[in-house]
């Protein structure tokens, strides 16, 4: 399993907004990429957000960047952030 972990922070007062779009909009939109295994979103009192992404493999992680699917999710998520999130890549040792 490979995972991708995105890191945001909330432009204040906007969190409810950004949950609903990861909800309706990124999260339906994340289950029709190849090898979409789970994810885990979270936000914490401070206006921080996590999203973890889990995918069969890191091919499957890779392409849904490169085939434009990250960049789109992005666009949809930037009117509620202070700043570009940032993304990081992870091979899971451990999972239950």
């Amino acid at each position: 399993m490979y995972a991708r972990l995105i890191t945001m922070h909330l432009t204040h007062g906007k969190a409810d907004e950004l949950e609903a779009v990861y909800r309706n909009s990124i999260l339906p939109a994340l289950r029709t990429q190849k090898g979409f295994v789970e994810t885990n979103f979270g936000i914490d009192k401070k206006g921080k957000v996590v999203a973890f992404v889990v995918f069969k493999s890191e091919a499957d992680a890779l392409l849904s960047e490169e085939n434009g699917y990250l960049a789109q999710q992005i666009a949809k998520a930037s009117p509620f952030l202070d700043y570009p999130p940032i993304v990081e890549y992870f091979n899971l040792k451990v999972r239950s």
